[in-house]
Parts: structure tokens; sequence; C-alpha cells
């Protein structure tokens, strides 16, 4: 029997790690300590090559970072999720999904850490490329953007 879920692992892929589950996830990451940990926990064993899943990834140590306890362990987990998550934008710049969680982290990390200076572009970027997306991922970014700050309302107009 353990063969079997070892097989079934190995073909489909590590528990946890499908985009859906994700994504909600990600989205409840913001809502609790206990949801932030759940969140870092179910992806810090993901080594395979999905770069949307490893902006993820990147993002749970931002998340997780908000809850950690000493000034200098939060910057450290905070900056080496921003430092992955640029440097995955940066060899993926068509990749909106990875800008849209870039963006999330931008829009709601505290203003001392100074992460805001790609939100102008990364906004231009998902508003560019928004209708070259699948349905699930356009329907991410409408429900991301409608409740944003930083969108206007004739950007929100825009993608609706």
């Amino acid at each position: 029997m353990k063969l079997l879920l070892v097989y079934f692992v190995f073909l489909f892929g590590q528990p946890g790690t499908d985009l859906a589950t994700i994504r909600e996830n990600f989205k409840k990451s913001a809502d609790s300590k206990a949801a932030a940990d759940d969140f870092y926990t179910s992806l810090q064993a993901y080594n395979k090559s999905n770069v949307t899943i490893l902006g993820y990834q990147a993002s749970s140590k931002m998340v997780k970072a908000r809850y950690e306890k000493g000034k200098e362990k939060k910057k450290k987990l905070f900056t080496e999720g921003a430092k992955v998550l640029a440097e995955l934008i940066d060899s993926n710049p068509s990749n909106v999904e990875i800008r849209l969680i870039r963006l999330a982290m931008q829009e709601h990390s505290p203003k001392v850490l100074k992460y805001k200076s790609e939100i102008a572009n990364d906004k231009s970027e998902i508003i560019a490329l928004y209708s070259k997306q699948t349905s699930g991922l356009k329907s991410l970014i409408k429900d991301y953007v409608n409740q944003s700050k930083v969108f206007s309302e004739v950007e929100k107009k825009k993608l609706n």
C-alpha cells in the first residue's frame, strides 16, 4: 500500500503542490500565523522547476516573516523571499502570476521595508498581458485587482 502511495506521489507530483490549492493557501496566508505557517510548510519541500510555484514558495517566506520574532529573523526571511521572487521575474518577465504575487507582497508590506519600487511596473505588465492569460488566472487577477488599492478605477475597468 505504501509503495502505491509513493508511486502516485511520484507520478502526480508532491502533495499540496497543485496550483489551485497553492493559490487558495496564498490568499489565506494573510489571515493568521497558523495559515502563514501552513502555507510556508506546504511549499518548503518543493524542489521542481515550475516558476509559478517557486514564486509562491518565495512569497511564503515573506508572509512567514510577518509572524517571526526578532527584527533580524524577520528581515532575513523577508529578504530571502524577495530576492528569489525578483530573480524569478527577471528571468521570466512575461509570467503574470509571479508579477501578481510580487505586487500583492509589495502592496501589503510595511513601509519600513521599502519594498514598493516595482508596483507601477508590475501593474502595467499585468494589464498589458492580461488578455493572453488563462481564464483561471484572469479570474485570480480580477479578484485581486478589484480589492486592491493600488489600481485606479480606470485600470480596474480595463480588466473587467
